[in-house]
C-alpha cells in the first residue's frame, strides 16, 4: 500500500476546466488521501462550482483577496497533512495511473523531493 498523499492545487477563474480535473484527480485517490484546493479570489461562477463538491477528501478555501499563484500554492501546501505533496495547476487533466507513478518513482529513489 502506498503512503497517503495530499494533492495542493491553486485555482483561479478555473471554472472551464475545474470538474473535469477534479474528477480525473478524485479518480486517483484512496480512501486516506485528499485534494488542498485554494481558490485565488475567483469569480462567482467559480467559486459556486467549488463550494459544491461534497466528498470528505476535498478540502476547499478561498482567498479573500487575490495573492498570485505562488502564494496560493503556499497556503495550499500549509494545510496539507499526509506524506507525500503533489500539486496541479489547476487546468491539469490527469491520466489513469498518474498518481501511482509519481509515487512509485518517489519512493524508489529514496529522494525527499
Amino acid at each position: 500500500m502506498r503512503p497517503p498523499i495530499s494533492i495542493c492545487l491553486a485555482s483561479y477563474n478555473g471554472f472551464k476546466y475545474i470538474n473535469e480535473q477534479v474528477s480525473s484527480i478524485m479518480s486517483e485517490l484512496q480512501s486516506d488521501d485528499e485534494l488542498i484546493i485554494v481558490d485565488d479570489y475567483s469569480n462567482k461562477e467559480t467559486q459556486l462550482l467549488l463550494s459544491n463538491y461534497n466528498d470528505y477528501r476535498i478540502k476547499v478555501f478561498f482567498n479573500k483577496k487575490n495573492r498570485g499563484h505562488v502564494k496560493t500554492f503556499e497556503k495550499a501546501i500549509s494545510y496539507a497533512e499526509k506524506t507525500i505533496i503533489i500539486l496541479s495547476d489547476q487546468d491539469d487533466i490527469w491520466i489513469p495511473g498518474r498518481v501511482n507513478t509519481l509515487v512509485e518513482n518517489l519512493v524508489r529513489s529514496k529522494k525527499l523531493l
